[in-house]
């Protein structure tokens, strides 16, 4: 700022770093501590100098303006490290130790890119699943709670932290990106299986689960298979075949079971089952995981045996020899005239 005089310098900004000192004889060395620079930037210092009574009546030195040497400002002496995690809260903790008391930013990723964001980019998360700005950390451990986080049980984020001295300057440490794996609270624990016949109407499937929780399974359409999610799946707003929320665990089978459909028999149809951990409670928690498609084919009530054959017709009567391969039905025998032929 150029400041010509004491009062000058004493009305300014706030200095960086100071130091005061008794005047000796001879040519003296001034070293302040304490100092909290960024490296690469220009400084001014000034030098004041009065008699002892150390009145306003002094001399101020001009400005020297120096630039400090290259490095980091911080750095990491334990690397980040997740702590805790939890999808219904929508929070991630971490915990780090650093070399110097500072400033802290991090922020979660829901891409592999994360390994290409520089800490500039740290510095304006604004691309980040959820992040934390300028907090203030102690030389020493310190730990980092990111809240709002919308994570997806069983996918891969990234978390990354950027440290600085209390200067806050773009000369700090820059964590490489931390894998985040958000593990289910819930999965099935063997394949699901009919548990009898479905039927157009009817269709009951039993599950086990790894723990206790609840299970929902619904149809669906073939075009919503590809690359459905939990988000996808829980916030369809509702299938037009699917089961009520259904409690499960790890010690017996429980049935899904859902009704009043009516499927298309030989048709194929897709069944997806969605199982959480938990209670339950009036909403789902979206922590869960979600099964590969279970291929549902309703079988046709009744079969032939073997191909009927006409044994006799007449102007009166039709004939015609048929094995059903169920015990109990109806037979239809519709006789139409012969398409016309060209």
């Amino acid at each position: 700022p150029g400041f010509q005089d004491y009062l000058g310098l004493q009305a300014g900004a706030a200095p960086l770093c100071r130091g005061d000192f008794a005047v000796v004889p001879g040519p003296q060395e001034l070293v302040i501590e304490g100092c909290a620079l960024t490296h690469e930037e220009l400084f001014d210092v000034y030098v004041y100098i009065a008699g002892p009574a150390g009145y306003t009546d002094g001399t101020l030195s001009a400005p020297k303006t120096l630039r400090v040497a290259p490095g980091q400002s911080n750095s990491f002496v334990v690397v980040p490290q997740v702590t805790a995690m939890s999808v219904a809260a929508r929070t991630l903790a971490l915990s780090f130790s650093v070399a110097e008391a500072g400033k802290a930013w991090a922020a979660i990723y829901a891409t592999k890119d994360a390994a290409t964001i520089q800490s500039p980019q740290l510095l304006f998360p604004h691309d980040a699943l959820c992040a934390l700005e300028a907090q203030s950390i102690a030389s020493g451990l310190n730990a980092l709670s990111l809240e709002g986080c919308v994570f997806v049980s069983e996918q891969q984020y990234f978390a990354k932290v950027y440290i600085t001295n209390v200067r806050a300057g773009a000369d700090g440490a820059l964590s490489e990106p931390l894998s985040v794996l958000i593990p289910a609270s819930n999965t099935l624990s063997q394949p699901p299986r009919f548990a009898e016949v479905p039927m157009p109407d009817l269709a009951r499937v039993a599950v086990r689960a790894s723990a206790a929780g609840r299970a929902w399974m619904a149809v669906v359409a073939p075009e919503n298979l590809t690359d459905l999610t939990i988000p996808e799946f829980l916030g369809s707003g509702g299938f037009a075949c699917e089961s009520a929320p259904t409690p499960v665990g790890p010690d017996a089978e429980a049935v899904l079971e859902i009704a009043g459909c009516n499927l298309i028999t030989r048709t194929r149809h897709d069944i997806v089952i969605y199982v959480e951990g938990g209670g339950g409670g009036p909403s789902w928690v979206g922590d869960g995981s979600l099964s590969e498609p279970f291929e549902l084919v309703i079988p046709a009530s009744n079969a032939f045996m073997f191909p009927p054959y006409v044994e006799g017709i007449s102007a009166t009567q039709l004939t015609v020899v048929t094995q059903a391969a169920a015990d109990e039905g109806k037979l239809w025998l519709p006789g139409f005239p012969p398409a016309p032929r060209g």
